[in-house]
């Protein structure tokens, strides 16, 4: 039989750094989208039915009302495309971040973490995307220093905190 001291404590992802970072993302993904297709609707609708403009002015009200119809539902639709894509890698990239930080030779070093797990978002975005070898290894370098940068942001509020507290 075992007692509780001698059992082996196994360090867990920290749910808040994986959840706010990613609701955010969502939340400014979806806010971008809807703007873009919402803009990209409305041309839509102008472009298919210039060629039959009403004529009279209840014609005009039905044809504005609905194109703010079709304007709203592709600024939905495109928001939530949008947001869902976005949070899900900005999901990955925390994930992956978290993941590294349980390592113990960067177990302190959120900077190489996030630059580790920015390198791999990069690569897996280009693989994904199917970017073009040429353009590839410059998005590597600018996911592993955008990855530094959220890691070296992090490592400062730690150091500050610790500062504050003694």
């Amino acid at each position: 039989m075992t007692t509780s001291s001698s059992l082996v404590q196994i360090p867990s992802l920290s749910y808040q750094e994986i959840m706010i970072p990613t609701s955010c993302a969502m939340m400014i993904g979806f806010a971008s989208g809807a703007t873009t297709s919402g803009k990209l609707a409305a041309y839509q609708f102008m472009v298919e039915n210039l060629h039959r403009l009403p004529q009279t002015r209840a014609n005009w009200f039905f044809f504005q009302k609905t194109k703010n119809y079709k304007v709203i539902l592709g600024g939905f639709k495109g928001g939530l495309r949008t947001g869902a894509k976005l949070g899900a890698w900005t999901a990955g990239f925390c994930t992956l971040k978290e993941a590294f930080t349980l390592v113990p030779a960067i177990e302190r070093r959120k900077s190489l973490a996030g630059a580790l797990s920015g390198l791999n978002i990069a690569l897996g975005a280009s693989l994904f995307y199917r970017l073009r070898p040429t353009i590839s290894p410059q998005r590597l370098l600018l996911g592993t220093l955008m990855g530094l940068c959220a890691g070296l942001a992090e490592d400062y509020k730690t150091h500050l905190e610790e500062d504050s507290s003694v």
